[in-house]
């Protein structure tokens, strides 16, 4: 089951606007591949 941590989403929104499909991209590919992961920034 997948992990979502809100600061993700936070770092996403407040990311360049050209810049948050590719990020939102990236991590729906990260969790449909590796669905165990667990997000964190660090």
């Amino acid at each position: 089951m997948a992990q979502f941590d809100s600061k993700v989403q936070d770092y996403i929104a407040k990311s360049a606007d050209f810049a948050q499909p590719i990020l939102n991209r990236w991590r729906q590919l990260v969790h449909a591949t590796c669905p165990e992961v667990v997000e964190a920034i660090k």
